[in-house]
């Protein structure tokens, strides 16, 4: 897997194919494994990954919180947080992106009452330390 993961992305480098490394990404971000959430934040940091690119944001991030529930909804909550983590990094750079990944605990009362608590902690969090007004109303809403 690893190995051919490696080859794919190296040839959509070779031959400058963003979008196929965005897809590179999602393929990643959504695949069901027991180290999800360490899988997708060391792509984070990958090359192939870039942070200020709307697209490849949404590739990883946002796929990775609404495509893969086993690993965003971990029960330790490692998902919930770092998706948090990464909503209130972007805040400061795209609050748009920010706000739409904020979203991915919208369903937050759909839960069990474990994975509620730990959704609605990580939003109030995002709001208590978000400033824009995009990612603020998102939080707000959800928690009202």
């Amino acid at each position: 897997r690893t190995k051919a993961l490696q080859e794919f992305y190296q040839r959509a480098k070779d031959n400058d194919e963003s979008l196929v490394i965005n897809k590179w990404l999602q393929v990643q971000a959504m695949a069901d494994m027991p180290n999800a959430v360490e899988e997708v934040k060391m792509l984070t940091k990958h090359e192939g990954y870039e942070s200020t690119n709307p697209n490849a944001i949404r590739a990883l991030l946002q796929v990775f919180a609404s495509a893969n529930p086993a690993g965003f909804h971990n029960p330790d909550g490692s998902g919930y947080h770092f998706i948090a983590d990464q909503v209130i990094e972007l805040d400061k750079t795209n609050p748009q992106v920010a706000a739409r990944l904020a979203s991915s605990f919208d369903t937050w009362r759909n839960h069990t009452e474990e994975r509620k608590a730990l959704m609605q902690s990580q939003l109030e969090r995002i709001k208590a330390e978000c400033t824009s007004n995009d990612t603020l109303e998102i939080a707000t809403r959800s928690l009202a």
